[in-house]
C-alpha cells in the first residue's frame, strides 16, 4: 500500500453562471472525450458524493467541471 493521497474537494460544477452542487459533490474531467458518445461535446468524468462514487458518466464539455492537474513521475 502507498501512502500517497490526493485531495478532491467537492467542488460541484457550473451550469453556465450558476454553481450546483458546492460542498455535496466533486466533479472532475479524466478523459477528453467520450468515445461511446456520438456527440463531441461529451467528456468522461468522474463525480462522488455522499453515496460514493461514479466512474462511469459523461458530461457536456460546456460544463464547468474541476480538473485535477497531476504531475507524471
Amino acid at each position: 500500500l502507498s501512502d500517497v493521497h490526493i485531495f478532491l474537494p467537492a467542488a460541484g460544477y457550473r451550469d453556465g453562471p450558476v454553481l450546483k452542487d458546492d460542498n455535496e459533490s466533486g466533479y472532475y474531467w479524466f478523459a477528453s472525450l467520450d468515445v461511446k458518445h456520438i456527440s463531441p461535446y461529451a467528456a468522461r468524468c468522474c463525480d462522488f458524493f455522499s453515496l460514493g462514487l461514479d466512474l462511469t458518466r459523461s458530461y457536456s464539455r460546456c460544463n464547468g467541471l474541476s480538473v485535477r492537474p497531476v504531475r507524471h513521475k
